[in-house]
């Protein structure tokens, strides 16, 4: 018990020093912040905050710098987890679901062709790999069917994700050859 209080003391000694450093930002650099957090780029996070275009490279480099602006960043960051309840390990347990999807977990194949199995016994895990699912019926000299057309969603995708999370894929292929060093970026 003294224990935790000992911490959340300190967890709260370290919010409100944040606090302060947060309040010693000028307006620029609170806008800045924020804007970082669209799409974590540095530049574009600048230049969005009012920097120059024409500096703002080296802006937004030299904000990411200062420690203040990390915490700020850092704040925010944490704030934004807290309040949709998703974070990077969420993120990635969604990812590996979709990867490890199997059509056999949704259809059953037989003589008769191929049947839907039934939807009420799927699990939620399951469900959330359907991307879509679209159904037409159609009349056609007195004869009615219905074509359905099911999707989830792409596990190349999902396994090209993981890879890369994994460091299993590489960005860049380095190769040096008579004292040059080469670099292909792969895209």
């Amino acid at each position: 018990m003294k224990c935790a209080m000992l911490l959340l003391s300190q967890l709260m000694r370290m919010t409100e020093e944040n606090n302060v450093m947060k309040d010693k930002l000028t307006t620029k650099q609170k806008i800045f912040c924020q804007e970082y957090l669209i799409d974590l780029n540095a530049t574009q996070a600048a230049i969005r905050a009012g920097y120059s275009k024409r500096t703002a490279n080296e802006q937004g480099s030299q904000n990411l710098a200062k420690l203040s602006i990390q915490n700020c960043i850092t704040d925010l960051m944490t704030e934004r987890i807290q309040r949709t309840n998703v974070d990077a390990d969420k993120v990635l347990r969604e990812v590996v679901n979709i990867a490890n999807a199997n059509m056999r977990e949704y259809l059953e194949f037989g003589p008769d062709g191929v049947r839907f199995k039934d939807s009420s016994k799927l699990t939620q895990e399951q469900m959330a790999r359907i991307a879509e699912i679209q159904s037409e019926t159609k009349t056609f000299r007195g004869e009615t069917s219905t074509n359905v057309k099911f999707k989830l969603y792409a596990k190349d995708t999902a396994l090209y994700t993981l890879m890369r999370h994994l460091g299993l894929f590489k960005d860049k292929l380095e190769h040096t050859m008579n004292d040059y060093n080469i670099t292909l970026k792969i895209k």
